[in-house]
């Protein structure tokens, strides 16, 4: 039993450790391997792309660009793997800067292509192809105009609801800035369209501005939108029939039964002299038909769905002068 005990010894203490400093060094192998296939692979030359940021410096307060400016190129480069990412730790996001002289900015592609070399950290890499060949900018006077904000929306309620106040958005109006060329023909700036179907409560919501040409900025890039609504009911009322024209007559009937939607915070609040019913007789030939429609000339806001009964009415002329 004891030399059991003492061959499990020896295999613990002797094979192990030998397979361990054979699995060291395969490591090592693999490692070293990696390392040269690594150096190698970044010594070989390739294809990538930058987007070069471009800032436009001096320009006077008074001044803006009289179209948008270029703000970015992409830039297609070659070099070799090393350069690369070199470029990348040092100079992961390059940037072109430009100043306006006499009014304008005018750079050709041989000035583009030496400023773009310039803006990479590395001398090695290799300008292959750019977005733009050239940049022409003039700078115009600057004008900045309040103008209100149009809504443009398109809204189905749901059966049974309906409005209960105006619409509103706030702030009602914005800043444009930009060159007088184009700001001074604007007159209001719409929103983007909101659309909405089934509404059955009342809406506040954030609703975006319609974008702006490049060359022009506006104060904020959208409003709040706030659409009233509630539930309407229907409400039966009595109204009188007016007659208005150059002779005297009487209508029959004289009262005519008005029905309507309107809202539930309203319901007791609206009266028959609220609404105005008209005939107009002169309108009708006096030895001809004696039937009249009746207008409807003036009705509260936030009433719909107006009905009539009857719709017509009997006209009787009064006769005038010495009996």
């Amino acid at each position: 039993m004891e030399q059991i005990k003492n061959l499990l010894w020896l295999w613990k203490n002797n094979l192990f450790p030998a397979e361990r400093n054979e699995r060291a060094i395969l490591a090592l192998c693999v490692g070293v391997a990696f390392l040269f296939w690594i150096v190698v692979r970044l010594s070989q030359t390739y294809p990538s792309e930058k987007k070069v940021r471009i800032v436009y410096e001096g320009l006077p307060q008074s001044k803006t660009f009289a179209t948008a400016p270029i703000r970015s190129i992409d830039v297609g480069i070659e070099a070799s793997g090393w350069d690369l990412l070199y470029e990348s730790i040092m100079q992961p996001k390059p940037v072109l800067t430009f100043k306006p002289n006499g009014g304008v900015i005018q750079i050709n592609e041989n000035r583009l292509t030496k400023a773009l070399k310039a803006a990479f950290y590395s001398d090695d890499i290799e300008i292959k192809s750019t977005s733009i060949d050239e940049i022409n900018l003039t700078l115009e006077n600057r004008l900045e105009k309040k103008v209100p904000v149009l809504l443009k929306y398109k809204v189905q309620y749901k059966t049974g609801h309906a409005l209960r106040g105006p619409v509103a958005i706030s702030p009602d109006s914005v800043w444009i800035q930009g060159p007088t060329s184009l700001v001074q023909h604007i007159t209001q700036w719409p929103t983007r369209m909101l659309s909405l179907t089934n509404l059955k409560s009342s809406l506040v919501q954030a609703l975006p501005l319609k974008p702006i040409n490049g060359a022009c900025s506006l104060s904020q890039r959208a409003v709040e939108v706030s659409i009233p609504v509630e539930q309407v009911t229907e409400k039966v009322l009595f109204v009188p029939v007016t007659v208005v024209g150059s002779r005297q007559a009487k209508v029959f009937p004289p009262t005519v039964r008005l029905i309507c939607n309107v809202g539930l915070s309203r319901f007791e609040k609206i009266r028959s002299s609220d609404f105005l019913l008209e005939v107009d007789v002169d309108l009708l030939d006096p030895e001809g038909d004696n039937l009249a429609a009746i207008n409807l000339k003036a009705q509260p806001a936030y009433i719909d769905n107006i009905r009539l009964e009857p719709k017509i009415v009997e006209c009787f002329w009064l006769k005038t002068g010495k009996q």
